[in-house]
C-alpha cells in the first residue's frame, strides 16, 4: 500500500464538523460500498443524490478518455476517493487525490490501489507540488473554499501550459439575494441536524466568478432533472492560455 503524502500538518477542526454531518446524512460508507460508488442500491438513503452525482462523473470520465496526453491530474477535495478512482480507471495519467480530511483519505488509500493513484493530505495554499498538472478537477468541493479568486489564482499556478481546471457538481448563484437566501437555508439545515458548526466551513459563490470558464454542462432546474441523463449541477472548464 502506498503511503499518503503529507504536504502540510493535519488540522482536525474542519474534519470533525464535516464527518459529523456526513455521518448523519448517510454519506459515510463501508469499504465494500465505496468500491461501487457512484452505483448504489435503491434502498440506500442517499441513492438519489448518488444517481445525480453519477451523471456528470460519467461525462467527465468520457471527456478525459478522449485525451491520451494527460500526464498529471489533481482532484482537489477528493474525500473518500471514489471519483479519483473513476478518473484513474479512465486514463493512464498519474492521478493525485488531495484533501484535508485524513479519515476519508485513509479509507481511500486502503480501498483504491491502482498503480496510477496516489492520495495526499494538504492545504492547497501551503503546498508546493513537485510537478505541474495538466488537469485539476473539483467535484462537489468548491463550496468548502471561502475565497474563489484566491483559490483559482493558486490552481492556475499549478497548471502546465494549456492546463485545465474543471468544476463540477457545485452550485453557483446569480446574485447577492440568491446567496443570502442560500446562506440562511444552509444555516437552518445545519441547525436542524444539530451541526451548526459546519456553517462556518460552507461557502456560496457567484456565477459571475466563472467569467473565465466555459460551460460544459449547464445547471438545470430541479423540475427538469427527471429527464434522462440530466443533472441539476453545472460543469465548468477553464483553459490556461485561452
Amino acid at each position: 500500500m502506498k503511503a499518503i503524502k503529507e504536504y502540510t500538518k493535519p488540522n482536525s477542526d474542519f474534519t470533525h464538523n464535516y464527518l459529523a454531518v456526513r455521518e448523519k446524512e448517510g454519506f459515510l460508507v463501508s469499504d465494500e460500498l465505496l468500491k461501487q460508488l457512484p452505483l448504489i442500491g435503491e434502498s440506500h438513503p442517499q441513492s438519489y443524490p448518488w444517481k445525480l452525482r453519477k451523471i456528470n462523473s460519467d461525462k467527465f470520465c468520457h471527456y478525459i478518455r478522449q485525451n491520451d496526453s494527460l500526464g498529471f491530474i489533481l482532484e482537489l477535495g477528493c474525500g473518500n476517493g471514489w471519483f479519483t478512482n473513476k478518473i484513474a480507471e479512465s486514463t493512464k495519467a498519474a492521478v493525485l487525490g488531495m484533501d484535508i480530511n485524513m479519515p476519508e483519505l485513509e479509507q481511500a488509500n486502503r480501498v483504491f490501489r491502482k498503480e496510477n493513484i496516489e492520495f495526499a493530505y494538504g492545504d492547497i495554499f501551503e503546498t508546493k507540488f513537485p510537478n505541474k498538472f495538466n488537469l485539476i478537477v473539483m467535484n462537489a468541493a468548491i463550496q468548502y473554499f471561502p475565497d474563489f479568486e484566491r483559490l483559482m489564482n493558486k490552481l492556475k499556478g499549478c497548471l502546465s501550459a494549456k492546463g485545465e481546471i474543471h468544476i463540477i457538481d457545485s452550485f453557483f448563484y446569480k446574485n447577492s439575494k440568491e446567496i443570502e437566501r442560500a446562506k440562511k437555508s444552509t444555516e437552518e439545515y445545519y441547525r436542524n441536524i444539530d451541526e451548526i458548526g459546519m456553517k462556518d466551513y460552507y461557502f456560496h459563490h457567484r456565477i459571475m466568478d466563472l467569467n473565465d470558464f466555459e460551460v460544459m454542462s449547464d445547471r438545470l432546474k430541479w423540475l427538469r432533472v427527471l429527464r434522462k441523463n440530466k443533472s441539476p449541477f453545472g460543469w465548468y472548464r477553464f483553459r490556461l492560455g485561452e
